[in-house]
């Protein structure tokens, strides 16, 4: 029987060998991985509606996504869009009426992905008046100081809608610019007759006993409509429309399974707002939106521009992304 030629390996060297090339092999595989693309977000403190927001940061959904999301919180939807206009934050999340009227005077901003939608039969926000207010009626107010968060916005232009329906004359009605924190205190004091507050704070106000519910002064706007969204600048969205695509994306997958888990989330709203859990369950959970359409945009636009917060009419279709 003739000799076998070469050179028989030692297992164990063949081992070493099988692990240094599989080492090779992810090295390989890891640098040919695009980087994340690192995107700043601003939204602001009491911004109950972000949680597909906090729930994507969360559980890494971003992160699979290919996205490095950096979060900030800005005091206001002004303060956000200017920051997004001036290029130090990539994307910010505000109440879609702000950044409809930007939109309409020319200011190059561009809607990306649905943040909350309001719907009239599980209203998250309302007018708060004292417990033995003599005021009942729409007519009533006129003549009456009524605090908003902030003037011309979608709480204000909500309101006066819902006024002149119902009866009453908004122009008879007197506004001021209030932080929700403040709303119940105001009252207490006699220094404003209402107040416009949202959830979380609207369920904590009415549970102190100092306040009663006036109205849902929401639906003043429409019945369903998308109540807040997210949005960049038209540039940073031609610049970056693969992660644009995968941000919206993301929110929409994180909205719909928050909407289907309402129970599961509300230690990381308490945690997102500051306030007790044992609040946040007593809370009107808002609804993330799933889609970003027109139809829900475009009411926010039409009472806007009838009650002069927006400056022209327009189609919705032109404050949405178009890749």
């Amino acid at each position: 029987m003739g000799r076998q030629s070469g050179v028989r390996l030692a297992p164990a060297f063949v081992a070493i060998v099988a692990a240094m090339a599989l080492i090779g092999s992810i090295r390989a595989s890891k640098a040919a991985d695009p980087a994340p693309v690192t995107i700043h977000v601003a939204i602001t403190p009491i911004n109950y509606d972000a949680i597909p927001m906090l729930y994507a940061l969360r559980t890494g959904m971003f992160q699979k996504a290919g996205l490095d999301v950096q979060l900030q919180r800005i005091p206001t939807g002004a303060a956000i869009t200017a920051a997004v206009a001036g290029g130090s934050i990539d994307i910010g999340k505000s109440s879609s009426s702000p950044i409809l009227t930007a939109v309409a005077r020319g200011l190059p901003l561009t809607l990306i992905a649905p943040g909350a939608i309001y719907d009239e039969k599980t209203p998250n926000g309302t007018l708060l008046v004292a417990k033995d207010s003599p005021l009942r009626t729409a007519a009533d107010l006129s003549g009456q100081l009524v605090g908003t968060q902030t003037l011309n916005d979608i709480a204000q232009i909500g309101a006066a809608a819902w006024i002149d329906r119902n009866g009453g004359n908004s122009q008879a009605v007197r506004w001021v610019e209030l932080p929700m924190t403040s709303v119940v205190a105001s009252i207490d004091e006699h220094r404003i007759a209402g107040g416009v507050i949202t959830s979380p704070l609207m369920e904590d106000a009415l549970a102190g006993g100092k306040v009663r519910a006036f109205a849902p002064i929401l639906s003043g706007v429409a019945p369903h409509f998308l109540f807040s969204v997210y949005f960049t600048t038209k540039d940073w969205a031609a610049a970056h429309p693969d992660a644009v695509k995968k941000f919206a994306a993301v929110i929409v997958q994180s909205a719909a399974y928050t909407n289907a888990h309402h129970g599961e989330m509300t230690a990381l709203i308490a945690d997102l707002v500051g306030m007790p859990v044992a609040v946040i369950e007593r809370m009107t959970m808002a609804t993330g939106g799933t889609a970003l359409n027109a139809r829900d945009i475009q009411p926010v636009i039409d009472v806007g521009v009838k009650y002069h917060a927006i400056p022209r009419p327009f189609s919705a279709q032109e404050a949405i992304y178009k890749p």
